[in-house]
């Protein structure tokens, strides 16, 4: 029986793709699979051996993309993989987190990120994919950039820290600029939202009877499948925590990351 072609099975997808990084050997357990003819693909490499290299050449490089057609670029500072022999030999990562500092979306940056990634596997096709469901990112950025980020989006909204989870709510009219509401800031079953502490206009204070002010909810779909899951605050800092449902990214693009491959 002839021997089936390396785009017939997943393995023939990882070792054809791997074959583009030199100097690397195929792992014995991936020789042994169906569809690897590791003599006629050259020295290819599992996907443990692709995530080596990308650790090499991505480390401390600065990586310019698109997310949701916007610009995104970011420097890596820490990228760290786990596998167990099976699930690596079928293109899966067991646990998948990556680091990266100064990054930049669509004109406004952040202090630092974190991604972690759980159930990565590729899925096959002419054009293999390496997805992930779900990813958990979680963003830094200090009060001057998330000023500037409110200013975009929340434009009629100002927002001052007092300290933790309790932030000073104006909203950015000539006439009602005078008052301010005192909140907290409160994450419950899925929900985020400012309850009122206190309450002022110009040197009126109020902290009793404020259940005619109602709580300011924030919106916490960032987009289709990305959602803010936590939300806290002190005087210096902003931590977000989003869930993205599933990501996917082509083998070709995750390759193109890599000097060596270009």
């Amino acid at each position: 029986m002839p021997e089936p072609p390396w785009y017939m099975s997943p393995a023939g997808w990882l070792t054809e793709l791997g074959s583009s990084m030199h100097g690397r050997e195929i792992p014995p357990r991936l020789a042994t699979l169906p569809g690897v003819n590791a003599p006629r693909l050259g020295p290819p490499l599992s996907i443990e051996r692709l995530f080596d290299t990308l650790r090499t050449q991505v480390v401390g490089k600065r990586i310019e993309t698109t997310l949701a057609d916007k610009p995104v670029a970011f420097t890596i500072d820490d990228l760290d993989a786990d596998f167990d022999p099976f699930g690596a030999a079928m293109g899966q990562v067991n646990d998948l987190s990556f680091a990266a500092v100064e990054p930049v979306f669509d004109g406004l940056g952040a202090q630092r990120f974190t991604v972690t990634a759980r159930n990565v596997h590729t899925r096959p096709a002419i054009n293999p994919v390496l997805v992930a469901a779900p990813l958990e990112v979680v963003v830094v950025a200090d009060w001057p950039q998330t000023t500037a980020f409110l200013k975009q989006y929340v434009d009629k909204l100002e927002i001052e820290p007092l300290g933790t989870q309790q932030l000073r709510v104006r909203y950015n009219g000539r006439r009602s600029r005078s008052g301010w509401v005192d909140a907290r800031l409160v994450v419950d079953g899925g929900r985020i939202e400012l309850r009122p502490l206190a309450a002022g206009w110009g040197q009126w204070l109020r902290r009793d009877r404020l259940s005619a002010i109602s709580s300011i909810p924030i919106a916490t779909a960032v987009g289709e499948g990305v959602r803010v899951v936590d939300l806290t605050v002190d005087r210096k800092e902003v931590t977000a925590v989003l869930r993205i449902d599933e990501m996917s990214i082509p083998y070709g693009k995750l390759l193109s990351f890599s000097p060596g491959s270009r």
